[in-house]
């Protein structure tokens, strides 16, 4: 059996762009015989010869669009109605943009009523041809094994079991080396033997993928202590088995003729920070201009939605444990707090008014931490920072949290673009490390990106 495997890009690429295309023609064609509401003749046949198209950036748009929107990605798992909106979504960006290319173009010529057309003409193709394609394209169930009896594995299981789109099944879980125990189930599924039972299930073909669970172990702890120790400049390297290898890019240094990995190395550069800094800055005064007419807008919807205050002041921890005071507008009702005292949020958190599940999905909740930007207290991209009553239990019992304070919290982050609001905090975690040991302004241009995605598909961050 083969592994599960996306949608091929390609063929969605090119069916996008086809269909775009012919979306677009067929718009003029259809106004030159049925006339629109408001209108009050037919396009002239000839007005199509006459109109200087732009192709290049109609297929420029269909592909940025799609991208934003996410119409490339895990296409097997999604369901009809998030495709029906992808779509519209998709169509709805090509669509804005056509119409700022031809104005900025100045081109008198060209019909805006054609764009109507071409909206709804390519929303409803584009769903077709991915509800086509997703009856055709069904990627086998790869057979999952899991390497270790752990916490994580149990999750792992749990999860998988509940995901009714997941195209993964465990079929058994491993021992590792010192694990003696003989019980033949374990989280109910079947416990295949011992690691040195891999070889045999792989040749066999039983197997499709093998997932390692790694607990907690004295590695974690050791890195965890030292993180927590204010000024430790201690460097820690790895002599790297094959397996370690084989991870990825990973920064290393010679002893000798032995590489070691730079496990904990100093994520500061000054450079890369002063340019940061001035990137923030710049760009927080811009947005807020952008968003003056939002935040005037918000402040009086969100003072009559409820009892309570408009602007939210919260203390969060900031970069070396600094703590700060952040702002947003209120999503909760007055006092959410005050019988249970300082809990934290969830997906489905029944303290959250209406129009704060609006401002959540959408970000618009985050506008006024553009003063902690401005104020050198966060930075657009970085770890969302958090609450130091809960800081003070994750440093405890999350080895290596405190790493993530090495550097300015964000708006938003990895955990923010690929997590969501109940997303575990060791989970959050590697996301967070990620980000700080492999920074750079590209990787803060596509976090950005993702953000503006996850905002246009409404599914609301970590």
């Amino acid at each position: 059996m083969k592994r599960p495997v996306n949608t091929p890009a390609a063929l969605l690429l090119t069916g996008d762009m086809g269909l775009g295309l012919a979306a677009y023609w067929l718009a003029f064609r259809i106004r030159e015989i049925i006339p629109l509401p408001g209108t009050r003749k037919l396009l002239p046949p000839e007005r199509f010869s006459v109109v200087e198209h732009r192709w290049f950036a109609l297929v420029f748009l269909i592909l940025a669009a799609g991208y934003l929107v996410d119409l490339y990605r895990e296409l097997p798992g999604k369901r009809f109605r998030e495709l029906a909106a992808g779509a519209v979504g998709a169509s709805g960006l090509v669509s804005l943009g056509l119409v700022a290319v031809y104005f900025f173009a100045g081109d008198l010529v060209f019909p805006r009523t054609v764009v109507i057309i071409f909206w709804a003409l390519d929303a409803l193709a584009l769903f077709a041809f991915r509800s086509i394609v997703l009856q055709f394209v069904r990627p086998p169930i790869a057979r999952v094994v899991l390497v270790g009896r752990t916490r994580t594995a149990e999750r792992l299981i749990d999860e998988l079991r509940h995901e009714t789109r997941s195209f993964r099944r465990v079929v058994g879980v491993l021992r590792e080396e010192g694990d003696t125990g003989t019980e033949p189930y374990f989280s109910g599924v079947e416990v295949l033997g011992g690691i040195d039972a891999v070889p045999r299930l792989v040749s066999e073909g039983k197997i499709d993928e093998i997932l390692l669970t790694p607990e907690s172990d004295w590695r974690d702890r050791l890195l965890g202590e030292i993180a927590q120790l204010e000024g430790a400049g201690v460097r820690i390297n790895v002599a790297p088995s094959l397996y370690e290898v084989l991870l990825g890019k990973l920064a290393h240094i010679n002893l000798r003729d032995r590489p070691l990995l730079e496990v904990v190395r100093d994520p500061s550069d000054p450079l890369r920070d002063s340019i940061e800094r001035i990137f923030d800055f710049v760009f927080a005064i811009l947005l807020g201009v952008l968003a003056l007419a939002i935040f005037v807008a918000l402040y009086p919807l969100v003072r009559f939605s409820s009892r309570g205050p408009v602007l939210f002041r919260q203390k969060r921890v900031g970069r070396a444990g600094r703590v700060f005071t952040l702002l947003k507008f209120r999503t909760m009702i007055d006092e959410a707090e005050r019988d249970s005292g300082a809990v934290l949020a969830t997906d489905d958190d029944p303290r959250v008014t209406r129009l704060g599940r609006f401002l959540r999905k959408s970000r618009l909740d985050e506008i006024p931490q553009l003063w902690n930007v401005l104020a050198g207290e966060m930075s657009f991209v970085g770890p969302r920072p958090e609450r130091p009553e809960f800081v003070e239990g994750f440093v405890r019992d999350i080895p290596g949290y405190s790493h993530r304070h090495r550097v300015r919290p964000g708006i938003t982050g990895l955990a923010q673009v690929r997590g969501v609001y109940h997303t575990d905090a060791s989970v959050k975690l590697m996301y967070d490390l990620i980000y700080v040991y492999n920074r750079s302004l590209w990787l803060d241009v596509l976090i950005l990106l993702e953000t503006l995605r996850t905002v246009l598909l409404g599914r609301g961050g970590a």
